[in-house]
């Protein structure tokens, strides 16, 4: 028999907005249950990333088992932004019809408890975990790569609209870069490789240079050898460019 997960202290920030989210939820599903069914679907998975993982943390996953998705409890029961910001650019990566799969089950737990799935559905929701967690510990494919970054620039501009002018005008030449590379990002994968602190704009060149940094870095590398902390990336990164620009700190 599986142990349920220990209690975690809540933000009780994090809370609030995520009761006044359900709460807004469960009137129009209520007064409106077409249209707030409707609602629900029109929004989509993604855009109810924090209705979700508030949904998770609140009720935890130890129903679920503790040991189908180690990684992915840890990175959701850290609630607030963090697991929000998290679960958004995780369900990036899943096929759309995981998603789907992903949004069914979890809208139906959300609105009519766990105890509304039948086994089947128990089934297929623990398959799923399981195959997140397997996910998020691959590296990123092409496709995602791309859709990772177009969000990522997307977040900037909410981030610092006083630049999403700029961004819009100058495109390309001013790229959103990841200080720990999109490609490292199942070498950790409780981060959110598109958190804001990750992010920073810099120009063509300098983002040119940057990669071809850490083009040499892998080439160096012994065979095998990676990152095995973002401190260690960044401090690695940090030391090339200081050598190339004399004063940079």
């Amino acid at each position: 028999m599986e142990r349920p997960l220990p209690p975690v202290e809540l933000d009780a920030g994090f809370v609030a907005e995520y009761r006044a989210m359900h709460e807004d939820i469960f009137r129009r599903w209520r007064e409106e249950s077409k249209a707030g069914a409707e609602w629900v679907a029109r929004r989509g998975a993604e855009e109810l990333a924090l209705w979700y993982a508030g949904g998770i943390t609140l009720r935890g996953l130890g129903w679920l088992g503790g040991k189908v998705a180690p990684t992915v409890v840890r990175a959701l029961m850290r609630g607030g932004a963090q697991a929000t910001s998290w679960l958004r650019t995780t369900l990036t990566r899943l096929s759309a019809e995981e998603r789907l799969a992903f949004e069914r089950l979890w809208t139906k737990v959300q609105l009519e408890g766990k105890g509304s799935l039948i086994t089947a559905e128990r089934t297929e929701l623990r398959e799923l975990m399981v195959g997140i967690e397997r996910l998020i510990q691959e590296p990123l494919d092409r496709e995602t790569k791309i859709k990772l970054r177009a969000k990522a620039r997307q977040a900037y501009k909410t981030l610092h609209p006083e630049l999403a002018e700029l961004l819009e005008q100058r495109g390309a030449l001013l790229p959103i870069h990841h200080r720990c590379p999109l490609e490292y990002a199942h070498l950790f994968p409780e981060k959110d490789i598109n958190a804001a602190e990750n992010l920073a704009m810099v120009t063509q060149n300098v983002h040119k240079r940057i990669d071809a940094l850490w083009t040499r870095f892998r080439q160096a590398s012994e065979p095998g050898h990676v990152p095995y902390s973002l401190k260690e990336a960044e401090e690695g990164a940090l030391a090339r460019l200081q050598r190339l620009f004399p004063g940079l700190e």
